[in-house]
């Protein structure tokens, strides 16, 4: 991969992780911004995994979280009985095929998302500040208005909107 697209492909990880290595230490793209949750407002289950890569873990590693119900509002966000946090903070940004694909090293194509542009959420614990490690559920990569995927262990759960909010 070129020098100039790594580093963008790093910066756009570090920005949609919420952390920024030292070695990237570069602004965040200018679409990123704190939003409300309405686009992934809402109640969610597990429905299956979307495995991308040779590389990733076995599909055994998230088999725990099948069925699993996922909740984000502004009042919480909650991922089954593993993560829940209080007045989350969403940041939303917008990001292309190809960046998307830098970042994840997977297509649109691959995950079967529409467009040449997608939204991907960020959701961090305000409480927390010292959090570094990412914690399941808190990114978000929409693939249309009733499906959502959730990276984790090298693959891509893929949930179903059960409820929307205030439903």
């Amino acid at each position: 991969m070129p020098a100039r697209s790594w580093h963008r492909a790093l910066a756009l990880a570090a920005t949609l992780a919420g952390t920024v290595p030292a070695a990237a230490r570069i602004a965040p793209p200018a679409a990123a911004q704190e939003a409300g949750p309405e686009f992934i407002c809402g109640t969610w289950r597990v429905q299956g995994v979307v495995t991308t890569s040779p590389l990733a873990s076995s599909p055994d590693d998230v088999a725990p979280f099948f069925g699993a119900e996922v909740r984000y509002g502004a009042d919480g966000m909650r991922f089954g009985t593993t993560v829940e946090i209080a007045r989350p903070v969403y940041r939303e940004t917008t990001v292309s095929d190809q960046d998307f694909e830098d970042a994840f090293l997977v297509s649109f194509a691959a995950l079967r998302i529409k467009g040449s542009s997608t939204h991907v959420f960020q959701v961090s614990d305000p409480a927390d500040r010292r959090l570094l490690e990412p914690r399941i559920g808190t990114t978000v990569v929409v693939r249309n208005n009733d499906q959502i995927l959730v990276p984790w262990a090298g693959q891509f759960m893929d949930l179903l909107r059960t409820r929307p909010c205030g439903g």
